[in-house]
């Protein structure tokens, strides 16, 4: 396994436009110990859920109109993310790496649903996925807008 980090999970956490993230709602992880029990309990829940991992709010609108500062957000979250799907690997073989949101769009997402097209994590920078029969596993760096907080995120669909 890869080296053990620390990040913050944040879990309980309803709406990220609202920066009400308070120190109840953040549990340490350690990754890469924890990472790998955490998931297999998020997959035991039977829930489609994502849980986010790590977060960057972007407070003023000179921050969520910087380029520069989310290109570097995203590449730092990206590397964190493909320490974490290196550990994973272990349990769960290699994932499928999906680099680029531009490539897809909303035509693609409808055509991936109804053709078996691979699934991908939608407003997503990077990801990593795990497709089997029963489940769907991804960690994604993500950001739905420039107002949103840009994510790094696990989940699971059925």
């Amino acid at each position: 396994m890869g080296l053990a980090h620390s990040y913050k999970l944040v879990t309980g956490y309803n709406d990220v436009r609202h920066k009400s993230i308070s120190s109840e709602i953040m549990e340490k992880v350690e990754i890469s110990e924890d990472i790998v029990r955490f998931v297999e309990d998020l997959i035991s829940s039977g829930e489609e859920k994502f849980e986010v991992i790590k977060l960057r709010v972007l407070d003023e609108e000179s921050e969520q109109h910087d380029d520069e500062l989310i290109d570097s957000v995203i590449h730092d979250f990206t590397i964190v993310l493909q320490g974490l799907a290196s550990d994973l690997a272990g349990w769960y073989g290699e994932p499928r790496i999906a680099l680029d949101e531009e490539e897809f769009d909303d035509e693609t997402e409808e055509q991936g649903e109804e053709e078996g097209e691979p699934f991908y994590v939608p407003c997503s920078f990077s990801s990593a996925i795990w497709e089997t029969e029963e489940l769907i596993l991804y960690l994604a760096v993500c950001q739905e807008d420039r107002e949103f907080p840009i994510m790094l995120v696990v989940g699971v669909e059925y």
